[in-house]
Parts: C-alpha cells; structure tokens; sequence
C-alpha cells in the first residue's frame, strides 16, 4: 500500500510571513496535521475515480470535508463535500487535488481531474495588492471557532472584529457645597457733626473709619470730645465753625464677598466595550490548478469556515471585477477607548449677603459704649462724646450658593487597524 504526506507548501509559508502585521500565534490544535492517505496497490484497473479510498487494514481512516461543483470562468458555487484528496483507479495513483501536478498521469491537474469533482471547487484569482485565498468563518463573538479546519484550511492567518458597541460613558451629577470662607465688609462708619436728620441732607464735617468687621476690639483716633470746632464748613473746609463735632455715627450697608465652595467628585461609569461579530480567516497548505482563467483549485472548507475571501490592509473597496464582491471590516480587539467625563467644578458664590452692627467706645478698649448702629443707619450722640475704640457685633451671612458645571461625556472607543475581507 502507498502513503504520502502532504506538506506545507512555500506559498502558505509567504502568505504567513507577508501577512497582516495582527496575525495571531496559531493555537496548538491549528497546526498543519500530518494526513496519511491510503489507497489499493495500483490493480490496473480503469473503472471511474471515488470520493474516498477503501482498505481491509482495519487501521486506516479517511479524511471527511466540505466540497463543492467548480467552475471554470465565474465565481465557485459550493456544495456539501467529502475527501480532501481523491483517488484515481485508472492509473493506481492519488491525484492530489492542490499540488499543481498531474499525480495519476491520466492528463488532467487537479480541478481538471474528475477525481477532484468532490471536495474541491475552483475561485477566482487573487487581484494585485490584495492576499489570499482565505476560507473566513464571521460569527457571533462567542462563538469564534478556537481553531482552523486542520484538513482545509490549517493555517491561522488573522483573527478580528467587526461591529462594536462602545456606549457614552455615564456622568455623575456635579454639586457644590455651601460657600466657605466669606468675608462681610463694611464701607465705613461716619461720625458726624451733624444729627442723623441732618445727615442725609446737608454737608456735614465728618470723619469716617473702615471698620474690621471680625468681632473684635479696635482701637481708634477721632476727633476728641467736648470741642465745638466742627460748625458747618465753609467752602467745605472743616473743622471751621462753632458746632460740637460729634453729634451721630452712620453705618454703610454691609457686603459680603469671597468664600468658595466644595466641588463634588466626578465618578463615571464607562459601559464596556464589545464587539457583535469574531472572524478568523485560515490559509491552505498549497493551492492547486486545473481551472480555467486561472483560478485556484482549492479545497471547501467545512462550516462555519464558508466563505473563501481575499483581505487588504485599511478600509478598501472590494476590487472591481475581482468576484469577490461581500465585504467585511475587522479591526484589532482592543480599541482606543478615551470615554470620560468633564471634571466637576464650581463657579463664584451668588447670592451671598451678610448684615452686621458696629458698637462704638468713648475709651480705646471697648469698656464704655456709647451707641450700637445697625447697617444703613444712624445713631445720636449724646454729650459730644470722644469716639475710642469700635468692634462689629451681630454679624450674620446668607451664604447664597455656588454653580456646578462638569460632568459631561466626552470622548470615544475607536476600533483600531482596519482589515478589509472581501468574499465570494
């Protein structure tokens, strides 16, 4: 009996080391098999060739694959299939269907050969620019197959994606905390030798004080109690007349100013990342011959390996006129993924109002008071008093609130290195 292993050819070995720059390792279980095919010593014998060879050695098995009708000037249409390889007994020789060779030396190479009408079926050939012929299986992304149809197609030559989902990532609300740190200031305090009926109405001597609005005791020099200098001014030079010099005390509005507030922290959710579709394309061990136009004779890959492709790098048009006319677009498994979100942040304080009052003291240590003047109002002297010392009493802030902004989705999941397969 004749045995013969089929070896990788030099061309399958090109395409993997020319190929996509994302060729996966091949697992273990891809690895080219070593087939052993078995036939009848030659008998001589003219009778038509068979699918599949017999034997009484009990130890013998036949290999089982898809197969298909060739054609000799359109694409191939396939058809369920058997051996990978067929015997011919009209010479007693294996005609290998992918070798190029006229094994059986009746005339006719490979696709040519009526012992290769089943199990192989011829494809177009493969346009400048482009590689191939790949038997492609696309799927769902659970169910990519581990491994390449070891009696086919054995040789892994690229694994991909297609269709992803990458959704906005998910923002949390942005806030702000109640504004800290403010501060109530107070444009000043006027004592005047006027009375607070005439305050508003005449031009009065006054002396005025920027007060430190913080509760505690100051210290000021005034004009000094009991003189009678401060009469109304003459061409607004005062002191100059005969008036006692402190008659009121006006207090102008307080303001509120400054503080910040606390910003949330940003949390996003980024949803994950997936892919609808896994493929994984697989070369043969050698293509053969024996069609017209030349095409390759090539063996039919079994499902879900149907499809005999052609690929490119980048996003390409199918070629025209090529016959392979389906395209698919894969891309590398992990994009580049810059889902995020703004930054939380927060502006100024709005609304923030403070309200306060201002003691008044005759000695410099805020021992002896004299009055207590609200914000925006006046009060009398009795006395014509020396004006010592101050301190703010009563001081109370509406803390308004502070805008949040932030916490907007930005970025994308972009799928990286695009790979086009085109397919009959």
């Amino acid at each position: 009996m004749i045995r013969r292993i089929v070896p990788i050819s030099a061309r399958s070995a090109l395409y993997l080391t020319l190929g996509i720059t994302s060729v996966i390792a091949a697992p273990a279980a891809c690895l080219y098999p070593s087939y052993t095919f078995t036939e009848p010593e030659p008998s001589g014998g003219g009778g038509s060739g068979s699918g599949t060879s017999s034997t009484t050695n009990p130890t013998t098995t036949t290999t089982t694959g898809a197969t298909s009708s060739s054609g000799s000037g359109g694409n191939a249409t396939t058809t369920s299939s058997s051996a990978a390889s067929s015997t011919s007994t009209g010479m007693g020789t294996t005609e290998d269907c992918t070798d190029g060779i006229d094994n059986d030396s009746d005339g006719k190479i490979d696709c040519a050969d009526s012992d290769c009408s089943v199990g192989f079926s011829c494809h177009n050939p493969v346009p400048d620019g482009w590689t191939g012929h790949y038997a492609l299986a696309d799927g769902t992304f659970s169910a990519l197959p581990g491994n390449c149809p070891g009696g086919t197609y054995p040789n892994p030559f690229y694994t991909g994606y297609r269709g992803p989902t990458g959704a906005a990532p998910q923002c949390s609300t942005c806030s702000c905390g109640v504004p800290q740190a403010e501060t109530c200031t107070i444009k000043g305090f006027h004592v005047s030798n006027a009375t607070c009926a005439q305050q508003m109405s005449e031009s009065v001597c006054q002396k005025a004080v920027v007060p430190v609005i913080d509760g505690a005791c100051h210290p000021v020099t005034m004009v000094p109690g009991g003189l009678t200098v401060c009469g109304p001014p003459v061409g607004m030079n005062c002191p100059g007349g005969t008036q006692a010099c402190n008659l009121s005390v006006y207090l102008d509005d307080p303001i509120a100013v400054g503080g910040t507030c606390a910003v949330s922290a940003q949390a996003p959710t980024i949803p994950p990342f997936s892919w609808s579709n896994a493929a994984r394309a697989c070369l043969p061990s050698t293509e053969g011959k024996g069609c017209a136009n030349d095409f390759a004779c090539l063996p039919n890959a079994p499902t879900p390996f149907g499809a005999v492709c052609i690929s490119k790098l980048g996003d390409n048009m199918c070629p025209a006129g090529s016959g392979y006319t389906t395209k698919k677009l894969f891309f590398d498994l992990d994009p580049m993924d810059t889902r995020a979100c703004t930054e939380c942040a927060c502006g100024g304080p709005t609304g923030l109002s403070c309200n306060s009052s201002i003691t008044t003291y005759s000695d410099p240590n805020c021992g002896a008071a004299i009055a207590t003047t609200a914000a925006n109002a006046c009060s009398t002297y009795p006395g014509n008093p020396t004006v010592g010392s101050y301190k703010s009493v009563s001081t109370v802030f509406t803390p308004g609130t502070c805008a949040a902004s932030g916490g907007l989705p930005m970025g994308t999941a972009e799928p990286l290195n695009p790979v086009t397969f085109c397919c009959q």
